[in-house]
């Protein structure tokens, strides 16, 4: 069965399904409780502005891209992260990675209007917030750092965990800044900013990983379940005996005898 029909065929079994419903309040009249259910989804248009996909993109199931986005080609939006382009512009370059719970915001106030602007290879650590701020090509922003409005992280530089960079602050390339406000600590090695590259080219080959995976197929997911129920049959089989008698440590005056 075809991809098509299949989608077809669903999309009729659901409307069927709401169609009886709508029947079954109905029926309830006054007393009847219709719930409505929020739909979740990874892209979503806001107002006149729809993101912008490129090729090769892992969007996680539960992450939110809304409004006007770009996510270049070969990039990866993870786990409960929020990249919200309501108010103004998200850019995001080709091969950069947004780990888990990151939230990417801009502003549109009145003489204050900056969109977020992120550059290539670039890894975003878990928990890092960016706000109407600009990270260009080859920078890493680690765990829990927070970029803020105006602020310029140079190419190649670096920003420690926990960081905090302050409004209109400007990184230069080749340096790493620490602490709350984020002060420079000192410069990067070469060793150093190649590591920023790879560790780019690293997650994304891990993100692959995680799209074949959320884009299996219905029956193959069945079947890992059925797997899955297997083992837990084989292992609910097995009875646990302790021993008849608790473990005593030999004496030392034991030892010494079979010395």
């Amino acid at each position: 069965m075809s991809h098509s029909l299949k989608f077809k065929i669903g999309a009729l079994l659901r409307e069927a399904g709401q169609a009886v419903d709508r029947v079954g309040c109905w029926l309830q009249g006054s007393v009847s409780y219709k719930e409505n259910l929020n739909r979740t989804r990874r892209v979503m248009n806001f107002v006149t502005f729809s993101p912008k996909i490129g090729e090769k993109v892992f969007i996680a199931p539960n992450a939110s891209v809304i409004g006007d986005v770009v996510l270049g080609n070969n990039s990866s939006i993870f786990y409960n992260t929020v990249v919200r382009a309501d108010v103004n512009s998200i850019k995001i370059g080709e091969g950069t990675n947004i780990q888990d719970r990151v939230v990417i915001h801009c502003t549109g106030k009145e003489g204050h209007k900056l969109p977020t602007v992120i550059g290539n290879n670039v890894t975003v650590e878990s928990g890092a917030i960016l706000h109407a701020c600009t990270l260009e090509d080859e920078c890493y922003v680690g765990i829990g750092a927070t970029i803020l409005d105006g602020a310029v992280i140079g190419k190649g530089a670096m920003v420690a965990p926990g960081s905090v960079v302050t409004p209109g602050t400007h990184v230069p390339s080749g340096e790493i800044w620490a602490g709350v406000p984020a002060k420079k600590l000192r410069d990067l090695t070469p060793e150093e900013q190649e590591s920023i590259s790879q560790m780019a080219k690293e997650v994304f080959d891990l993100a692959q990983e995680h799209m074949k995976e959320n884009n299996k197929e219905f029956e193959d997911l069945i079947k890992e379940m059925e797997s899955i129920q297997f083992r837990e049959d084989r292992l609910g089989d097995y009875v646990y005996e302790a021993p008849s008698k608790s473990f005593e440590a030999p004496s030392k005056t034991q030892i010494d005898h079979k010395l």
